[in-house]
């Protein structure tokens, strides 16, 4: 996005153990917007040193989970691939009318730090990469 002159770019790392999967640390940084999300597993989430949390209440007086047609949903293709783009075309299609709104912005880490922030409240997408994720 940023060759094309769209200010939307980030920069994402992660710290594990070597001889562990799991991921121990993550840090998402967008210059542009200069948001830093940071976690630490088991101590929660922060945007620039506060606590964030992804959208989950729809009345909170009530306490629960907001359903699927009030989801605004982001949505990566793939560009891998013909077979994969046609299997994502049809699930994003069937999604389309089940959810709020459908968007297709920014890179992997930028969108799942605005998940975690509460501004998404979900993240789709096919044939990601550890470095996608893995912050």
């Amino acid at each position: 996005m940023f060759c094309v002159s769209i200010g939307v770019v980030s920069v994402s790392m992660d710290n594990n153990k070597k001889d562990e999967p799991q991921v121990i640390a993550g840090v998402i940084y967008n210059p542009v917007l200069n948001e830093m999300v940071s976690a630490v597993r088991g101590r929660g989430s922060y945007l620039n040193g506060k606590r964030i949390h992804p959208s989950r209440v729809t009345d909170e007086a009530a306490e629960t989970e907001i359903s699927l047609d009030q989801a605004l949903v982001n949505v990566g293709f793939p560009v891998y691939s013909e077979g994969t783009l046609r299997v994502s075309s049809r699930a994003v299609t069937a999604l389309a009318t089940k959810v709020r709104g459908l968007r297709m912005i920014a890179s992997a880490s930028q969108v799942m730090s605005w998940v975690a922030q509460g501004k998404f409240n979900a993240y789709v997408s096919w044939d990601l990469n550890a470095w996608d994720i893995a912050a």
